[in-house]
């Protein structure tokens, strides 16, 4: 029992388990399915009556059909739970027809399987709420369409299908990152003592083949699926090396427990349980360590991301194109806080689909807005750069057709060369207050003399009276959706970036700025913006 505590308490600390516990996701009850029905496939295999293990039968089916009424990853089990019945099966020396052995009487076989159909299908009368509701509302993302084709579409989820087959977010992830999310959660103690696990669980064949295959395809899977919370997909890989921390946990004390047995006596039976108690005292101890970073009870800057779109000055029924993600926040807190309802939002995860989105919309004469970069991946097929002129606005990207961009005087006009090719020609300074602290907005705002021959970046820093930095930035201009090379002569071009600020900003603080090439990191120029007496919030 202590390795079941070390094993559930290991979960239950672990960043992303926690992360997704305690917010309004899918992912933790997800978990919380997948460790049921295995369970339930355990009990039923080590079922001597054949009644029991018709009863254990239908309630392993039901709570298929419950876990894949919620989310479809539930499909990843059925390889461990095929492979885990059929030896179940072989083990009690099954026929082809029969599945369950009873001494005298038996259930027959057809109405067992009729049973677990039909507790198979029952939650899956959930997804009948969809075409009835659908009649009135859409989904909160707007995403569901009440027709048959929309009904599968949701039900399969096709729309994420994108991030298995392609990598629309350009995510790039090695072993050192897998690696080191594994170890985020347990850290080094906690996977040692789950190699252990795995490895005290070879005297269970067929537990260890359920756990282990039901591990490979979970990581497999998760390894495959380029989105960009990937973490969340491996809860379940999570949940199971959880299982084999515990099964390691406990191997200290079986071992002493076994040492005792061998003519050791009680002091072996009592080291190896102190032995146990110590790895859950370490097990512990690394989830009080890592707590401060999970605990998300002051994790204000989503929601104030949501309130910093929303507050911008965009034009009356401005299209704003994003990922599901972001559009499903901005329409949140329309219908929550009544916030620019008149907005258009487009989801769009595909890259691809995100450009023919802005397309359309500027075709159209529309006010159109990215909620992050569209890079050029490829310069006759997918390239926004190249076909737009954007400017940034806040935290979005202002997308204009090339040449037809109405840029706003700034704030306070500059007349500051940052090379042969760019000038900086005004600035803006906000102060922006924040549940995570105040924000100084720095908006620059450019002028290409000649079109910009250099790949160049911009470094935003926050100077002290004594000159010393304080916070820093450095990225591609506008949000990195417009790097200089794709500039146009004669071009206008509006920059934003973001620099926390310290209590007590005022004269002497200034604002350093500086452009250099992105590959040699040579400077180009740089140029200084005294702060004022007063910022303006």
């Amino acid at each position: 029992r202590v390795g079941a505590v070390a094993g559930a308490v290991a979960l239950g600390l672990s960043p992303v388990f926690w992360s997704q516990a305690t917010v309004a996701e899918v992912y933790a009850l997800h978990s919380l399915f997948v460790a049921l029905i295995l369970w339930l496939v355990v009990r039923w295999g080590q079922a001597r009556d054949p009644w029991a293990a018709r009863r254990g039968l239908w309630a392993l089916a039901f709570a298929l059909g419950l876990s894949l009424a919620h989310h479809r990853m539930t499909l990843l089990l059925l390889p461990a739970l095929v492979v885990y019945a059929g030896w179940v099966g072989l083990s009690r020396q099954l026929s082809a027809q029969r599945l369950v052995l009873g001494a005298r009487r038996r259930p027959g076989l057809w109405g067992q399987a009729a049973g677990a159909l039909a507790f198979l299908a029952l939650p899956l009368a959930f997804y009948a709420y969809l075409p009835l509701r659908g009649r009135v509302v859409t989904s909160l993302d707007g995403q569901y369409v009440n027709t048959w084709s929309g009904f599968w579409a949701w039900v399969l989820a096709r729309a994420y299908n994108v991030f298995l087959g392609e990598n629309p977010l350009a995510r790039d992830l090695d072993a050192a990152f897998y690696f080191g999310l594994f170890r985020e959660q347990f850290g080094l103690l906690g996977l040692a003592l789950a190699g252990l696990g795995v490895l005290s669980l070879l005297r269970r064949p067929r537990e260890w083949a359920l756990l282990a295959l039901a591990f490979a395809v979970q990581t497999a899977f998760a390894l495959q699926y380029r989105v960009g919370d990937v973490e969340v997909f491996f809860l379940p890989a999570f949940l199971l090396a959880g299982m084999f921390l515990g099964a390691g946990v406990s191997l200290w004390g079986e071992l002493g427990q076994a040492l005792a047995e061998r003519g050791l006596g009680r002091p072996a039976a009592l080291l190896g349980r102190a032995l146990s108690f110590l790895a859950l005292g370490g097990v512990v101890y690394g989830g009080m360590v890592h707590f401060p970073a999970a605990d998300r009870s002051q994790d204000w800057q989503v929601y104030d991301y949501g309130l910093d779109v929303l507050t911008q000055p965009l034009e009356e029924g401005a299209t704003l194109v994003g990922i599901l993600g972001e559009t499903t926040l901005v329409r949140y807190f329309q219908e929550t806080l009544g916030l620019r309802t008149d907005l258009r939002l487009v989801a769009a995860d595909d890259e691809h689909a995100r450009l023919a989105a802005l397309r359309e919309a500027v075709a159209r004469g529309e006010a159109v807005y990215l909620t992050r970069e569209l890079p050029c991946r490829d310069p006759a097929t997918l390239c926004a750069p190249a076909e737009f002129q954007m400017t940034a606005v806040g935290p979005l990207v202002r997308v204009w057709p090339k040449g037809g961009a109405a840029v706003p005087a700034p704030q306070v006009p500059l007349d500051a060369a940052m090379g042969p090719e760019v000038a900086l020609e005004g600035y803006g300074l906000l102060l922006r207050e924040t549940h995570g602290g105040a924000i100084l907005r720095v908006t620059l705002h450019w002028v290409a003399h000649t079109r910009p021959e250099g790949d160049y970046k911009v470094s935003a820093r926050l100077l002290d009276p004594g000159g010393e930095p304080v916070a820093a930035v450095d990225d591609v201009p506008v949000h990195r959706a417009y790097p200089t090379p794709f500039w146009g002569a004669g071009e206008w071009v509006t920059d934003v970036y973001d620099l926390p600020a310290p209590a007590g900003l005022g004269p002497g603080w200034q604002v350093l700025v500086i452009l250099y090439e992105a590959d040699s990191l040579q400077e180009v120029g740089r140029a200084t913006i005294p702060l004022p007496e007063t910022l303006a919030p």
